[in-house]
């Protein structure tokens, strides 16, 4: 299931949408992948919404002050995805262009090493640009499938079998 970016709730336009349409609805599949239970949270002002709308009975309902609560620590947490989104692809483009050598190393291991490095970027520029920042990820950076699909907000069969194809086109361009 690919989730898509989301945006930050913004308390302003969900009362806006309250007082004109009676209620705001909030998808569960923002924030959990498999959710067991109810799909929506319901917002509205309405002490008695369940009973004017029975088909969203099984429903979470909040009354707007609640909500606000919930879409703070919301906020916060995309506001924390995006920071470290960015922490990472900032982190791999200083990966990309690191060409320097340490100068404790004997010339000859600093060279092999190098040829080496220029042999595994060139397998890894045949990739496309998914299968290159799924593979630094992690084989660079060690971070798990999963972390990595939270991280793309896709799921984590999707980043298995990208880095597996990617592995293959790396061992094949390396024979």
């Amino acid at each position: 299931m690919k989730r898509t970016e989301f945006t930050k709730i913004d308390m302003k336009l969900v009362k806006e949408i309250i007082s004109k349409k009676g209620f705001y609805y909030f998808s569960l599949d923002r924030v959990y992948e498999r959710f067991c239970g109810a799909n929506y949270i319901i917002v509205t002002d309405d002490p008695h919404f369940k009973e004017r709308h029975p088909r969203f009975a099984k429903e979470i309902i909040m009354t707007p002050a609640q909500f606000e609560l919930y879409a703070a620590e919301y906020n916060d947490r995309i506001a924390y995805d995006d920071r470290e989104r960015k922490r990472i692809l900032k982190k791999e483009e200083r990966v990309l262009n690191e060409t320097e050598l340490t100068a404790d190393d004997t010339v000859e291991n600093q060279v092999m090493r190098k040829l080496q490095n220029e042999r595994i970027y060139s397998a890894v520029k045949n990739l496309t640009d998914k299968q290159k920042k799924r593979v630094i990820r992690y084989f660079y950076y060690g971070l798990t499938e999963r972390k990595i699909a939270e991280i793309e907000n896709v799921s984590y069969k999707q980043i298995r079998k990208s880095i597996e194809q990617a592995k293959k086109k790396i061992k094949k361009f390396l024979k």
